[in-house]
């Protein structure tokens, strides 16, 4: 049975790329020096001994406690910590893994603080974390999904190997000819298929110069492909023109690049003399903040972006919009938020919304207004909360999110229509009609539509689900960046801005 989840609760309307293995929140790096802890000689503690002279098997050693007359609670600690880990080195029987303990102790450390972005991320996940964040990774250029092993369906190969989506322009995938739609059922000689789409990323991921092999299924062809690493500027920036005149740009998340390529998007809107641009930020989790401050200013003449306030307000920083725009200011402006969309765009919402350059419309934000200090630490990294934003009104946004001037709410499942889209998704529904109906028609949707007017699922929902699997298996480039007869949200926001 083939079972892949189309879309979550929240429904939308797009089969959006996205890079399948970011995960992680990046705020204003601060490089700083490994910190080096000193410790003292280790203390003996006598234990009781058999006959031998062997410690007895069941003797309970103590550690002696020990007070320290100090205002220094962080050296107390250290102190007393450091007497714990010598006595378990000394007293242990078996073999100590001294780097598992050691990620273990940062791990436990931040996790006492009872924040969720302040964290250890350890050597193992370093890289990716690290490649996440930056949007900047040695790789090939390629978006590519591939289907959980326990959903794999044998007959069918697109859900036994990773399937490439699209590939990056001018990225060395593109130029050596891979295209939308291959499949990769091997790299560097080792079979995918059992593979997990995270083990795939790593075996394509490298250093910058490498080269990896890549072995291409096409139909009934098979062929291998040398490919030479390169560094990658991940994409996070889609735009189009709809109805003719109204600009859409949509920010998946906020790298050090996205400012340059949403000035790029803007130019091309200017040039084609648009008459409103709608901002799509929902679903966009944050990012790195410069890049989410350099599109504001392309948005704004002037005016202040932000504040960042730091403990103590020592080190607070503000950030004013420069009179350079990529677009006029007098140019009618649309944000689109939801639940999903937190920090960095929250900024930048906030930005437009509190300077009046922008309408809101959508959900309220998801309420993240702190920002993390992302620093090298042993061979990981860590991630523990700064500063806090306001936005130029002074507002809080943490626990809080940014309210949308106007509320329209997305599509979403009814908790009764979760079985019955289950049920339907046992059956194979919507794969087995679209293989059956392979050309995207009112005809066929509305076919549909009377086939499972009895499922359960509302007839809006249906259209959706039958849309997205018409989408998946059209070649990227021919998906559309936005489909406002499916997006309720948009199609709001479209009509708004035509009455500006």
């Amino acid at each position: 049975m083939r079972k892949q989840i189309l879309f979550s609760l929240i429904i939308t309307a797009l089969l959006a790329p996205a890079s399948a293995f970011a995960t992680g929140v990046y705020e204003i790096p601060v490089p700083v020096t490994e910190t080096q802890v000193v410790v003292t000689q280790p203390q003996a503690f006598p234990a009781d001994t058999d006959s031998s002279g062997n410690a007895s098997a069941n003797a309970y050693t103590a550690i002696p406690a020990q007070s320290y007359a100090s205002s220094d609670p962080i050296g107390d600690n250290m102190k007393a910590l450091e007497r714990l880990y010598r006595y378990v080195d000394a007293t242990f029987l078996y073999d100590i893994d001294y780097d598992a303990v050691y990620e273990a102790m940062a791990t436990a450390m931040m996790d006492a603080l009872d924040d969720n972005w302040t964290y250890y991320v350890g050597a193992t996940e370093s890289s990716d974390y690290r490649d996440d964040t930056s949007g900047n990774y040695g790789g090939i250029g390629i978006y590519f999904s591939k289907t959980a092993v326990s959903a794999q369906d044998p007959e069918n190969p697109e859900t036994l190997y990773p399937i490439i989506s699209s590939c990056f322009p001018g990225a060395v995938a593109e130029r050596s000819g891979i295209r939308s739609r291959d499949l990769i059922v091997k790299i560097d000689g080792e079979d995918t298929m059992p593979l997990s789409a995270n083990d795939c990323a790593h075996l394509l991921k490298g250093e910058a110069g490498t080269t990896v092999v890549i072995t291409i299924r096409r139909g009934d062809n098979e062929f291998d492909v040398t490919l030479r690493r390169e560094m990658v500027k991940v994409p996070t920036v889609e735009s189009t023109i709809l109805d003719g005149n109204i600009g859409y740009l949509k920010i998946s998340e906020f790298t050090p690049y996205t400012g340059q390529q949403t000035a790029e998007a803007l130019s091309t809107f200017s040039s084609a003399d648009v008459e409103g641009v709608i901002l799509d930020l929902r679903n966009n989790g944050g990012g790195d903040v410069s890049g989410c401050i350099s599109v504001a200013d392309l948005f704004m003449d002037g005016g202040k972006i932000l504040t960042i306030t730091h403990k103590n307000n020592i080190g607070d920083v503000y950030y004013r919009a420069t009179p350079n725009v990529g677009i006029s200011t007098d140019t009618p402006l649309v944000v689109l938020i939801n639940g999903g969309s937190a920090s960095a765009s929250e900024i930048l919402a906030g930005a437009l919304k509190d300077s009046g350059r922008a309408t809101i419309i959508g959900t309220t934000s998801y309420g993240k207004g702190v920002m993390q200090n992302i620093v090298p630490y042993g061979k990981g990294y860590v991630s523990i909360t700064a500063a806090e934003y306001l936005t130029p009104s002074g507002a809080h946004v943490n626990k809080i999110g940014i309210d949308p001037d106007i509320e329209v709410e997305g599509l979403e499942f009814l908790e009764t229509e979760l079985e019955p889209y289950e049920k339907l998704l046992e059956q194979n529904a919507f794969i087995s009609f679209v293989d059956g109906h392979p050309d995207y028609t009112a005809e066929n949707e509305a076919l549909f539509l009377r086939q499972y007017a009895d499922s359960g699922v509302r007839p809006e929902v249906l259209r959706i689900l039958l849309r997205n699997e018409y989408l998946s298996r059209m070649n990227y480039s021919d998906r559309p960046v936005a489909d406002p007869a499916y997006d309720t949200v948009l199609d709001e926001a479209l009509k708004y801005i035509k009455t500006i």
